[in-house]
């Protein structure tokens, strides 16, 4: 037997399903609904997807699953149940290798939660958001581990600024298209004016929200593709986070 062909993993949002309906489910009346950044993907490729130059969840993978393919690291695929946290701290991470590469003696950040909503499929087959706490809900809570994430403080020996060298990392893991990192970057290129400090503050969840928002789509073909208690609940929860980033160069 010659080697079986299978179609490549490109989508952003990988749903597992039947072989049948895999193959099928586009010729649903509301399929045209459903983001095009999602790839549905028959259980029994699952094995040679593994053969592949492809990181997949360790775990057995089932159908009904959802897989959101990371951001930063192309040929990784996060269990959508997990994904909002590794992507944030994934990105926390380069971030602390990027503040290396430029110099910097001492980094801090902090993230605060600062909305919470609910996606809502509406009959029009578009996604809607129904607020259930705010910033203000959440700084009146006595107990601040609701209100607060990750906090993450480094402090590095003093080395030479390579603005090239953090450039090339942060082409290489997919962040040169953020603009806070080309601003860090370029302020850190400047050689007869070093920079001291710098605060940022910015939403920390956009991408993340960008791939839950394509995945929350499967619920136009809600009686097709059935999902879990727990699926459902993680596509359907909308977390704004706000980050605190300090740095030090001297």
């Amino acid at each position: 037997m010659g080697n079986v062909i299978i179609e490549p993993l490109v989508g952003d949002v990988i749903h597992v399903t039947s072989d049948e309906r895999s193959r099928n489910w586009m010729l649903e009346r509301d399929a045209k609904n459903v983001s095009r950044e999602i790839q549905v993907v028959s259980i029994d490729n699952i094995p040679l997807y593994r053969k592949e130059k492809i990181q997949l969840p360790s775990r057995q993978i089932c159908e009904g699953d959802v897989l959101i393919r990371h951001p930063y690291e192309p040929n990784i695929f996060i269990d959508v149940n997990k994904a909002a946290f590794e992507i944030r701290f994934s990105k926390y991470t380069l971030i602390s290798e990027i503040a290396q590469r430029l110099g910097a003696t001492h980094y801090i950040i902090e993230e605060a939660i600062e909305t919470v909503e609910e996606r809502e499929w509406s009959a029009k087959g578009t996604i809607d958001y129904k607020m259930v706490k705010s910033s203000m809900d959440i700084n009146n809570k006595d107990d601040l581990k609701e209100k607060m994430g990750i906090l993450i403080e480094d402090h590095f020996p003093k080395l030479s600024a390579s603005p090239d060298d953090a450039t090339s990392f942060a082409q290489k893991y997919h962040l040169w298209e953020d603009s806070m990192i080309r601003s860090l970057i370029r302020k850190c290129s400047y050689e007869g004016n070093p920079l001291l400090h710098e605060h940022l503050r910015f939403d920390v969840t956009k991408e993340a929200n960008s791939l839950f928002d394509a995945a929350f789509s499967l619920n136009a073909l809600g009686g097709i593709f059935n999902m879990d208690p727990t699926l459902k609940k993680t596509l359907s929860t909308r977390e704004t986070i706000i980050l605190d980033i300090k740095f030090d160069f001297q």
